[in-house]
């Protein structure tokens, strides 16, 4: 395979699929985007920016409830697309 050929494979885009929880501030217990998972998020951002044609769907499996809302929009102000809540 030719070096073109090879580094056009490469740069196929990916699904990558992110799990999200609530978390909850140390000090108020207010409920908030989870450090971690939305660093997960992060990255999977940046995988999107270096591999077009990648598709990245978010997942939240806990309940939904007015504490929750805020926190789960706090997610979608992250600049993903999908969104899926159980």
């Amino acid at each position: 395979m030719r070096p073109e050929q090879q580094q056009k494979q490469q740069k196929t885009g990916i699904d990558v699929a992110v799990l999200v929880s609530i978390g909850r501030h140390p000090t108020t217990g207010r409920a908030r985007r989870a450090e971690q998972d939305a660093r997960g998020l992060e990255l999977a951002l940046a995988m999107e920016a270096e591999l077009p044609g990648s598709r990245i769907d978010v997942l939240h499996a806990g309940s939904q409830d007015v504490d929750s809302e805020a926190a789960l929009r706090s997610y979608l102000g992250m600049r993903h697309r999908r969104w899926y809540g159980a």
